[in-house]
């Protein structure tokens, strides 16, 4: 399926205000979702957040306008669990040679008997004891088992949520000497803004996880660089400022290629 396809067939699940990306090859689609808005989802309600959506609003605006992105967004009350797990399943389907950035910004849960860990879309349930409502939210086993069996060779998801870091098989994770530019091997990346553990909210515009985000974007190093590097560069940032934990690393071990960004060059 072709980019402008994807953005073409669900562009009514949630506002875009950006003109269409000039289109490159690989070409490049972003799937951005942000959830502040969670009460009214039943009570006991997950408390709404202050700055999911403007983060996701943010990754989204840097990386149409300095990456080429298509971008998909799905923010607040348009971020179901039926809206998120379609759009996904449209990323997976993409032609093998289109390069996919997901973030997600929003609450997490981890399941203490089985460490489980869940991303919670707007309007589902909130349950603080057994049973969980499991079956409301987005398991990251499931998530991963549908990024694994992805088209698109090449795929990075960021994750700014709490107990992000229970997606990861391996938590504790560098890549071996010669290999972070592998292109040959497919690529599922992972960055995640904490380990099995609750991170803070911002205090004020965005998180502290999702400004580092901003700012290796905005200004990295070179023009073109790894998820790895970007990575690094995350965090060492927060553990400077916070000491909060930064996960990275494959999905699975064999999926330990290389994901390249490469920033456009600056407007004149």
């Amino acid at each position: 399926m072709a980019a402008a396809a994807l953005l073409a067939g669900l562009s009514a699940c949630g506002p875009s205000e950006a003109p269409p990306a000039r289109v490159e090859h690989p070409a490049r689609v972003a799937l951005v979702i942000g959830i502040n808005l969670y009460q009214g989802a039943g009570e006991p309600a997950w408390p709404d957040l202050v700055s999911a959506r403007p983060d996701a609003e943010a990754v989204a605006r840097v990386l149409e306008e300095r990456y080429d992105f298509k971008v998909r967004r799905l923010f607040d009350t348009y971020a179901t669990r039926e809206a998120i797990l379609k759009a996904i399943e449209a990323v997976c389907r993409l032609d093998p040679e289109v390069d996919v950035f997901i973030f997600y910004a929003g609450h997490g849960f981890l399941d203490p008997a089985d460490q489980q860990g869940y991303w919670i879309p707007s309007g589902a349930p909130r349950t603080d004891a057994p049973p969980f409502a499991t079956n409301q939210w987005i398991a990251n086993r499931d998530l991963a088992d549908r990024l694994l069996a992805a088209a698109p060779r090449r795929l990075l998801l960021v994750s700014d949520s709490c107990f992000s870091g229970a997606l990861l098989q391996r938590r504790l994770w560098e890549p071996a000497p010669g290999t972070e530019t592998t292109a040959s091997r497919p690529a599922r990346f992972f960055i995640g803004s904490g380990d099995l553990a609750p991170v803070p909210d911002a205090s004020g515009t965005h998180s502290v996880f999702a400004q580092a985000l901003l700012e290796a974007l905005t200004h990295p190093a070179r023009d073109e660089f790894t998820a790895v590097d970007l990575a690094r560069a995350v965090r060492r940032r927060v553990q400077r400022l916070t000491g909060q934990i930064v996960r990275m690393g494959p999905l699975v071990p064999e999926a330990d290629g290389s994901f390249l960004l490469r920033r456009l060059p600056e407007k004149e």
